[in-house]
């Protein structure tokens, strides 16, 4: 797609979906986790928590929908009816997903095979097609036809896997009351959502305002790249998240928590080395020399890896203190601090400024950030400590100071 679209057009496309996203949480609700515990453990039928959150997730894509729509046609300078219609096409798909609620109800049934093979079924069919459209030189709006079409295509495989399943139950029901307190329970879980998107997506649409689409195109590239390695720490805390709660004391959890941060840093270095030194291999082999420049963002991007990873590690202990709320103070802050330093720095610096920008604001708030509660406060010595990782390798963290022994009762 990169290569046949170009920097331009390319860019244009990329920011499109950026700001269809943006307004994503609006559909999802942050409801997922929430339906998939509620229906595992049988506390509402599996009729009525499909219905009412479908409908949930409808009237919310609807106005994610709206909103995106308004602010491309408010903000944008040149191309706005091509913009507008790029951002009306891609997030009219956002409103499908909320037939995702009946993949909630296999994953409650601990069956992942026929969710996620309606969700791979749809993108292998539309990937064959958007390689058709690419190939016969179809334009931007065929794209975006063809995005809104695979979540539409999702859609209707979910819809057959749940009709053809032997242990559904028939009879979608909206119920106000079981709405009502399904948003309740979601409500942090939506915040914490709605922070992400705001951090993820706020540096390509401030950079979409005061730099070309070819900028854009580079600055997404570079993105797309840098981020190949996210997925690690994610399983990492997976893995480890029942060995910390299984700890007894916090100086326990702490130990271990810097265990698994000094191993992630360590890898996280090891991928943004790698990620600099090949930039211009990675860039010009897999995009074209069209997309040279991005090679140059790249550079500095890469090492938002060990910021990230970083970020993961603290999640470990901070769920293991019940802190969860004060996870999403942190998304919240490092957003935006990641929105301030791109109005400050993109008009000057353009796709570079974004760079900077994104380092800067994971820099702060991943390694400094938690010092502002009381609780996170410990995080800090490990999060310098883990820095030294490749002096100090995988060593829990200074050792405490020996206590002195205490004299014999013959003394």
């Amino acid at each position: 797609m990169a290569r046949t679209l170009g920097p331009a057009n390319f860019g244009l496309f990329a920011y499109a979906v950026t700001l269809a996203a943006l307004f994503l949480p609006l559909s999802t609700l942050g409801l997922q986790r929430i339906v998939v515990r509620e229906l595992a453990r049988g506390n509402a039928s599996e009729g009525s928590m499909l219905g009412s959150m479908s409908v949930a997730r409808l009237a919310g894509g609807f106005l994610g929908c709206a909103l995106a729509v308004l602010v491309a046609a408010v903000t944008a300078e040149t191309n706005r009816g091509l913009q507008t219609g790029l951002v009306a096409l891609v997030a009219a798909g956002n409103l499908l997903q909320a037939f995702d609620v009946i993949d909630w109800s296999f994953q409650a049934k601990g069956d992942f095979k026929r969710g996620t093979a309606a969700k791979f079924g749809a993108y292998i069919v539309m990937a064959g097609i958007k390689l058709i459209i690419l190939f016969a030189g179809a334009g931007l709006i065929s794209l975006a036809i063809a995005t809104m079409a695979e979540m539409l295509l999702s859609a209707v495989f979910q819809a057959v896997a749940w009709w053809r399943a032997d242990d559904r139950q028939s009879g979608w029901q909206f119920d106000p009351t079981l709405t009502v307190a399904m948003l309740r329970l979601s409500a942090p879980l939506l915040a914490g959502e709605i922070a992400g998107w705001v951090f993820q997506k706020a540096d390509m649409l401030i950079l979409q305002r005061f730099a070309s689409e070819s900028e854009v195109g580079y600055y997404a590239i570079a993105q797309r790249l840098a981020q190949v390695g996210f997925f690690l720490p994610v399983l990492a805390v997976q893995v480890f998240s029942p060995m910390v709660a299984q700890v007894q004391t916090e100086a326990e959890a702490l130990a271990l928590v810097q265990k698994v941060m000094n191993g992630l840093v360590l890898v996280a270095y090891a991928l943004s080395l790698c990620l600099m030194l090949s930039s211009g291999f990675l860039v010009c082999g897999l995009f074209g020399g069209a997309f040279a420049p991005a090679a140059g963002l790249l550079v500095y991007l890469a090492w938002s890896n060990v910021f990230v990873f970083m970020g993961c590690a603290h999640t470990l202990y901070l769920v293991n203190r019940d802190a969860q709320k004060l996870s999403l103070r942190l998304a919240w802050i490092t957003a935006v601090a990641s929105i301030g330093l791109n109005i400050v720095l993109v008009p000057w610096l353009h796709a570079l400024g974004a760079v900077l920008a994104n380092l800067g604001a994971y820099a702060m708030t991943t390694i400094f950030g938690v010092v502002l509660f009381r609780t996170s406060r410990p995080l800090l010595a490990v999060n310098l400590w883990s820095l030294a990782s490749p002096i100090t390798l995988f060593r829990s963290g200074p050792n405490p100071p020996e206590k002195p022994a205490e004299p014999s009762s013959g003394a």
